[in-house]
């Protein structure tokens, strides 16, 4: 069993959080850990005509059960200029919420609002932190961490992307395919000698 009760997870866009850590947000709400996520971007630029992520991303966390989400409306790709005000966001959710674990992006994730959110993290959380995996931004992971999952999760993982309609039928994003998230679980799994798994990094573990 996981040993944490109240878990925080910084998402810097809509859909990365169930990307990296979907399955595991999963298993946490079937053992009733208390999951928060925040979103810091609602990707506006990056949506198709006639679709809202912010709406799929609403549809995708109460999908997985999490307990409380809150979505801003920082631009996609301005979070260097924007960091000020990230730092400050996550500081008062890290006051309000006082997670015993925060799961944030890795410290290899090439995107650079993903880095801001991870910078920004480790200097302030002084607590459990995790970096999700997003395997379309980085290569390698540095202090590998495990996180054992049963079969259900990666479904309710599927299930919670099938709803990020824009990406799925409009843009056709190759990471939403099922047999690519399934077989990701598996891999990691098998690294670990269980059916699946995800995989983070482990940046600070408090026990």
């Amino acid at each position: 069993m996981i040993p944490f009760k109240n878990v925080l997870i910084f998402s810097p866009h809509t859909d990365d959080a169930e990307l990296g850590c979907g399955g595991t947000i999963s298993m946490m709400r079937r053992n009733n850990i208390n999951v928060s996520v925040v979103i810091f971007s609602d990707a506006k630029i990056s949506q198709p005509e006639g679709y809202s992520l912010k709406n799929e991303c609403e549809s995708s966390l109460m999908e997985l059960d999490v307990n409380s989400f809150s979505i801003y409306g920082f631009e996609t790709r301005s979070f260097r200029k924007k960091s000020d005000e990230i730092s400050k966001l996550i500081y008062e959710k890290y006051n309000e919420m006082k997670p015993d674990l925060v799961i944030c992006p890795c410290s290899s994730d090439k995107h650079p609002d993903h880095h801001v959110v991870y910078r920004e993290t480790v200097r302030i959380c002084r607590t459990s932190i995790i970096g999700f995996e997003l395997q379309h931004n980085h290569s390698n992971i540095e202090n590998p961490l495990f996180i054992k999952l049963e079969n259900i999760d990666i479904m309710n993982k599927i299930k919670s992307l099938s709803l990020y309609k824009s990406q799925v039928q409009v843009l056709k994003r190759p990471y939403f395919e099922t047999s690519i998230i399934k077989g990701s679980a598996e891999i990691r799994g098998i690294q670990c000698d269980v059916k699946v798994a995800e995989m983070f990094q482990a940046i600070n573990i408090i026990i």
